[in-house]
């Protein structure tokens, strides 16, 4: 009973406070690298192929001999992004959520929003990605 009173009262709070954050998953057809990571940016990006906006993490690789040291992944959003002028956004539940403003030659994360990643070592670093986005947005 205790229990169910603080998680009830935790609820209540993050609500009440706005802490709480809407998940967006990703996914990629290829999110693997062969290598170990060194360093990992993420960013908004058009993929040049489909034209197609999405996530980018640009990984940079230990280098080993005669091979490239950098890769970049792209993840599509489950739910689908697109541009509208200097935004790019996501509808969810009917509502239009804005991720991303055009800044020069890149895309800025929107306020509360921010781009996640986990790396999952099982072989070869395979990469999860999500978006956390403040219920305000």
């Amino acid at each position: 009973m205790k229990h169910a009173i603080l998680m009830s009262i935790l609820i209540v709070l993050c609500t009440a406070t706005g802490l709480s954050a809407l998940t967006l998953d990703a996914v990629a057809k290829r999110n693997t690298v062969y290598r170990q990571p060194v360093k990992i940016s993420k960013t908004f990006g058009r993929l040049p192929s489909s034209g197609e906006y999405g996530i980018f993490l640009h990984v940079t690789l230990r280098v080993e001999q005669g091979y490239s040291g950098n890769r970049s992944l792209f993840f599509r959003l489950r739910n689908g992004m697109a541009q509208d002028g200097q935004f790019l956004y996501t509808m969810v539940n009917g509502k239009k959520v804005i991720l991303a403003e055009k800044s020069w030659l890149a895309w800025r994360p929107a306020d509360g929003v921010s781009i996640r990643y986990r790396i999952e070592k099982s072989h070869y670093p395979t990469f999860k990605v999500w978006l956390e986005v403040d219920n305000g947005q």
